[in-house]
This record gives structure tokens, C-alpha cells and sequence, in this order.
């Protein structure tokens, strides 16, 4: 008998729509960073990242696009702009800024994409991968992103 070629590479079949839980992520990362994401849905603008730190002067707006790239690409700026890996004056955070806000993550990558016409965020993918496998348990089983 032949063997299904076709067999997934995920350990856990069950399908979650993690929609909740990759924005989540998105959100901690980035606040760890001193940004939050604003209120779009409620007062009908445009979703973006904020900060009033004074650190984060010259860019104190990003997209949330900019943002994914930053959370899946960890902040290199070939990933971000798909340029050489460069130093960018406006995107060199401190060294332990950028050490917690990689700490903070709690998945490997974020499939999400801004829609402007809809004005929201959506999900591309729900398959997820934990950066520690503990916390499977902790964010999906626990039912709290579900």
C-alpha cells in the first residue's frame, strides 16, 4: 500500500481559531516595546501601534503590518523592509528592551494581516507553534483564547 504523502506535520489535529490568541501576542510583544494598540474598532480609525514613550519619539506610530513583520522577523531590518540587514537609526531599540520584548513572545510567528477596507485584523492561518511547548496547555487547553 502506498503511503499518504499528504500526512500534516503537526502533532495536534484538533483546529482552534487562534484568531484571539496571535493578537494577543501581538499586542504583549508589542508592549513590551512601549506600544498599544488603539481602539480602531470603537472609534472607526485606522489600526495602528501607539506609544507616548520618549524613547520611541521619532516613531511613535506603527502600522500593523510593520508590526508583524517586527514580531516574525525579530526585528531585523531585511525582514522589516526587505532591505539589507542594516542598522536603522529610527529601529535600533536598546539591547534590553529588545532582549524582553523577544522574551515575551509566546509563539514563533504571527499569520495576521490588516485589512483597511474592513477595517480589521485577520487571521491567514490558525495553525500556531508555541515557543515552549508548555504553553499549549497554559493558552489553548485552559480555553482562554477560544
Amino acid at each position: 500500500m502506498k503511503e499518504n504523502i499528504f500526512k500534516s506535520s503537526w502533532e495536534d489535529e484538533n483546529t482552534y481559531d487562534t484568531r484571539a490568541l496571535q493578537i494577543y501576542a501581538l499586542k504583549e510583544f508589542m508592549k513590551s516595546l512601549h506600544y498599544l494598540l488603539n481602539d480602531y474598532e470603537r472609534i472607526n480609525q485606522t489600526a495602528c501601534f501607539r506609544s507616548s514613550y520618549q524613547m520611541n519619539k521619532g516613531r511613535n506610530k506603527i502600522s500593523v503590518q510593520t508590526a508583524i513583520r517586527l514580531y516574525n522577523c525579530q526585528g531585523t531590518a531585511k525582514g522589516i523592509f526587505g532591505k539589507p540587514n542594516i542598522k536603522l537609526g529610527i529601529w535600533s531599540f536598546d539591547d534590553y528592551t529588545l532582549t524582553k520584548a523577544m522574551a515575551s513572545r509566546i509563539l514563533k510567528s504571527v499569520k495576521l494581516q490588516y485589512c483597511s477596507k474592513t477595517n480589521s485584523i485577520l487571521c491567514q492561518d490558525s495553525r500556531v507553534r508555541f515557543v515552549e511547548s508548555s504553553y499549549v496547555n497554559l493558552f489553548l487547553h485552559d480555553n482562554k483564547f477560544l
